[in-house]
């Protein structure tokens, strides 16, 4: 990757299977803040402000508070299921 290229900001809020966490952390262009375990609601709606995308799992509620929090930076959301695709 070029130095000059933006790197875009991504919340993922779990841990993936290993072939999809290994594919994940290869994207160069990608700046990663991930969890390894569940939070709490405060959590992602601090966590999630000027980030670029959200990669979730079912179990954290997007919704217009999440996206508020986020800004206009936020342009990409993925749930889980897409995930399930990129691993194989």
């Amino acid at each position: 990757m070029n130095n000059n290229q933006k790197k875009y900001r991504v919340l993922v809020t779990r841990m993936f299977p290993e072939e999809a966490q290994r594919k994940l952390e290869q994207q160069e262009m990608l700046d990663i803040t991930q969890w390894e375990a569940p939070k709490a609601r405060e959590d992602l709606l601090k966590q999630v402000k000027d980030m670029d995308g959200i990669i979730c799992m079912g179990t954290e509620k997007i919704d217009k508070e999440v996206l508020e929090a986020a800004g206009s930076h936020l342009k990409v959301e993925f749930h889980e299921h897409f995930f399930q695709r990129f691993a194989c």
